[in-house]
């Protein structure tokens, strides 16, 4: 069974926290409280940021999508990415987070009829 145990959500705007919550527990049994500075893997969050600023800062004309990602990170030549451009690692990031999305319908969908049963 999936079972949604807690969360926590801030904003900040300029420096300064204007919306800081937190709630319910960190742990499946509901033991443990979840508090203002409960640590969690947030796993791929973070690509779907990242793609956004990918797309500003080629809007901006920062950053060549086209480029090889390379250009911008000499390391990421190594073991043949040489050519590995920077849309190709959106394009990547971007269906990452498609399956995921829809691993998670599945898992939610198949939970709720499960108790139906």
């Amino acid at each position: 069974m999936i079972a949604e145990c807690g969360a926590s959500f801030s904003v900040t705007i300029g420096g300064k926290t204007v919306v800081d919550l937190w709630g319910g527990y960190a742990d499946a049994a509901e033991t443990k409280q979840w508090e203002e500075d409960t640590i969690v893997n947030v796993y791929s969050t973070s690509k779907f940021v990242t793609a956004i600023c990918v797309l500003m800062l080629a809007e901006k004309k920062i950053i060549d999508i086209d480029a090889p990602v390379a250009d911008y990170w000499p390391e990421f030549a190594q073991s043949g990415k040489e050519n590995i451009t920077v849309l190709i690692i959106f394009y990547i990031s971007i269906l990452n987070l498609l399956i995921l999305w829809l691993l998670n319908l599945v898992l939610v969908v198949t939970d709720r009829l499960l108790n139906l049963l």
